[in-house]
C-alpha cells in the first residue's frame, strides 16, 4: 500500500517540477560536480587515515598505501584524477552558465 502512495507522490512531483523549457544533458554538470566532490572528500578520509605528514616518511607512506593496504592503489589514484576531474566539470559548468547567459536571465519561478 505505501509503495503505490510512494510511486503516486514521486509521478506528482516529477510532472509538476518546474525546468527550462532547453533543458539538456549539460545541466547534469552541477550535481555531477557535488558527487565529484563527496567522492573526493571520502576518499581523502582513507588516504588520510594511513599517511603521516612528516618530510621523513611521506615517501614511504605513500608508497605503503599503494603497496600494502588492500585496494590502496585505486583509492590513490580514484584521488588523483577526481582532482582533475573536479576541474574539468567546473569549467564546463561555468561555460554552460556563459552559453545560456544565465547570469543575465531572472530565475524562473
Amino acid at each position: 500500500m505505501s509503495r503505490i502512495f510512494i510511486n503516486s507522490e514521486l509521478r506528482r512531483h516529477i510532472n509538476k517540477y518546474p525546468a527550462p523549457k532547453y533543458l539538456n544533458y549539460s545541466w547534469g554538470f552541477g550535481s555531477s560536480l557535488g558527487l565529484t566532490l563527496a567522492l573526493q572528500i571520502f576518499t581523502g578520509i582513507l588516504l588520510a587515515l594511513y599517511y603521516r605528514p612528516s618530510a621523513a616518511t611521506a615517501f614511504s607512506d605513500v608508497i605503503t598505501i599503494i603497496f600494502d593496504v588492500n585496494h590502496g592503489y585505486f583509492v590513490k589514484y580514484l584521488h588523483l584524477n577526481g582532482a582533475s576531474l573536479i576541474f574539468l566539470l567546473m569549467y564546463l559548468h561555468l561555460l554552460r552558465g556563459v552559453y545560456y547567459r544565465s547570469y543575465v536571465r531572472a530565475p524562473y519561478v
